[in-house]
């Protein structure tokens, strides 16, 4: 019997971006929100195929550069 290979495979990751100074003991929330990525096997390594970002909040305070 073989054992089928995984082509494709899905992974979810949930993140958050904090500042906290030094000088300030409170931390200040810029962004929450969730990953979703596929990966593909690709030469026997599984490579990022694709990378979505959703942001649960409208935006980063004096942002530089979107997405984080």
């Amino acid at each position: 019997m073989q054992i089928p290979q995984l082509w494709n495979s899905k992974a979810r990751a949930n993140d958050v971006v904090l500042q906290v100074l030094l000088d300030r003991p409170d931390a200040t929330l810029h962004q929450v929100g969730v990953y979703y990525d596929v990966f593909r096997r690709v030469g026997g390594a599984l490579k990022l195929a694709e990378r979505r970002c959703v942001y649960d909040n409208l935006l980063v305070p004096n942002a530089l550069c979107i997405p984080v």
